[in-house]
């Protein structure tokens, strides 16, 4: 193991004593070293350490904590892919500080900056499939997050989902356009934050493609969404059976939580069973919590 959590002091590593390390199988610099240098047999190639050498400990490492300051630096498309599974805490393009949760972390990605340009590289790619708690900062070029970072596959292994200060995602799932049916959506996801997303139209669009889609999700928090006016569709909300808290802050064009599509059925009573946490607040237009079906229902919360 070697362990450089946070040496802020790390100033340089030669070039060649991260390759020599042939039997490591734990790697952490979560907010130390970022100096690397070219990839090897650039014509910048300089003495110090590049990432190139950390790809080469990729058949034998474990556990990687690393913070990455350009997402070209992974260009390499054996990174990571030699020892499966790893466990992960990988930055990349973060400007500000991402702590390392412990040692006893599950795999997390942190990515900021255009989207497209990250789907390019292998490397990105196998991370976001292997992802457990994914975090999306300023990111752009980004409209519907399942489908375009997941390749309609569902983030099978996704718990914890936080997406920030992004002008561009309108869906975390657009239902209408996802052709795989093999397996359900998010079937594992607790937790889901949106801060600032500022084009977000839905949680999800249309129907969801079976029962086990969310199902295990737990919390929804989302805070400043500009153009949000519908919370979930009908479908969406019935497979909520594990949700415990929903908090919706200063979303100034909401109208309604629940929102029923024509061509849903109408059964209010399925919806939030363990509701114990509700919170909204500064929502100037809101009109009802559920408005297509007229009769009462309570929930304690």
């Amino acid at each position: 193991m070697l362990d450089a959590t946070e040496c802020k002091g790390l100033e340089e590593i030669i070039h060649g004593v991260l390759s020599n390390l042939r039997r490591l199988e734990e790697l952490y610099m979560a907010e130390s070293f970022l100096k690397w240098g070219p990839t090897v047999g650039s014509k910048d190639e300089t003495s110090m350490a590049s990432l190139d050498e950390v790809m080469s400990l990729s058949d034998h490492l474990k556990v990687l904590a690393i913070k990455i300051p350009d997402v070209q630096m992974l260009q390499n498309e054996e990174f990571l892919l030699k020892s499966q599974p790893i466990r992960f805490h990988v930055s990349i393009n973060i400007s500000f500080k991402n702590p390392m949760p412990g040692y006893l972390f599950e795999n997390s990605l942190m990515l900021r900056g255009d989207v497209k340009e990250y789907m390019e590289i292998g490397a990105v790619r196998y991370l976001l499939k292997q992802s457990e708690d994914l975090s999306l900062h300023k990111t752009y070029n980004l409209k519907y997050v399942m489908e375009e970072l997941d390749d309609q596959e569902g983030f099978q292994h996704l718990k914890v989902l936080s997406i920030m200060y992004d002008n561009n995602i309108e869906y975390l799932m657009n239902g209408t356009d996802w052709t795989c049916r093999r397996q359900p959506a998010f079937p594992i996801l607790k937790s889901v934050t949106f801060e600032n997303v500022h084009k977000l139209k839905f949680v999800c669009r249309g129907k969801l493609p079976d029962k086990h889609s969310f199902m295990n999700l737990r919390s929804i928090a989302i805070d400043s969404c500009d153009e949000l006016k519908y919370v979930f569709s009908l479908s969406t909300a019935q497979n909520l059976v594990q949700l415990q808290s929903l908090t919706v802050y200063e979303c100034y064009k909401v109208e309604e939580i629940i929102s029923k599509d024509r061509m849903e059925d109408d059964n209010a009573s399925r919806m939030f069973p363990r509701l114990t946490f509700l919170k909204l607040s500064y929502l100037q237009k809101l009109c009802g919590f559920y408005t297509g079906n007229q009769r009462d229902f309570t929930y304690k919360v």
